[in-house]
């Protein structure tokens, strides 16, 4: 099953990211119950697939699932998320995105630019 991941397109992706000494990789194991924890107080709690809010029992917090998963993610790579997130561009050319997105199987992309469009 392992190698079968690290040919499919995650694994593949990881593993071209990993071979690029610019971008450092840290791996969160998948067993980590990451949509299950209360990034906050740590309490563990059962939540349903179809649940995309988190409430946490203990604290009472309410925040999105996937913030909740994502926040808890970081704190396992040492990244302290107590004064929220301020995500930082990436210091990647387009041409190294590129080369590393190539020849993945699976995998289609495209570049946009993103914003708003200027009123006239």
């Amino acid at each position: 099953m392992s190698k079968s991941i690290q040919h499919s397109s995650i694994g593949g992706i990881t593993r071209r990211l990993s071979s690029n000494r610019r971008t450092p990789v840290k791996v969160v194991d998948r067993y980590i119950p990451t949509t299950q924890t209360c990034y906050s107080c740590g309490h563990r709690q059962k939540v349903e697939l179809s649940q995309r809010e988190f409430k946490c029992e203990e604290c009472r917090i309410e925040i999105n699932r996937d913030l909740n998963s994502a926040m808890n993610m970081l704190k396992v790579i040492g990244v302290d998320c107590s004064e929220g997130l301020n995500p930082m561009p990436a210091e990647m050319e387009i041409e190294t995105l590129n080369k590393l997105l190539d020849n993945l199987p699976y995998v289609e992309y495209s570049i946009v630019e993103a914003g708003i469009p200027l009123f006239q």
